[in-house]
């Protein structure tokens, strides 16, 4: 269920989008310049599209650099981040 209404993407969106498959971690300064917006407007789009569900950010990680052993995989990226051990060293 969504938490608010977004508009649904539009041609304008499209720039965006297409930035951000070649470049998942282009800056907002990038996707305005993609898009003729300013960084407040692709930031305030942005957080419309993923507060919908219609982008999600997929975030890998390599267990080894929290000081898992080699053989240990962590059972989702959210467990990593807010177990004890890793909330000091990722403030």
């Amino acid at each position: 269920m969504r938490d608010r209404w977004v508009p649904p993407e539009s041609a304008e969106d499209e720039h965006l989008l297409a930035v951000l498959g070649r470049d998942g971690r282009a800056s907002l300064a990038e996707l305005a310049d993609a898009t003729g917006w300013s960084a407040a407007t692709v930031a305030r789009r942005l957080s419309e599209l993923q507060a919908s569900g219609a982008i999600y950010f997929d975030v890998d990680l390599d267990p080894t650099l929290f000081g898992a052993t080699t053989g240990h995989r962590p059972t989702s990226t959210k467990s990593v981040l807010r177990s004890p051990s890793t909330t000091n060293s990722l403030s």
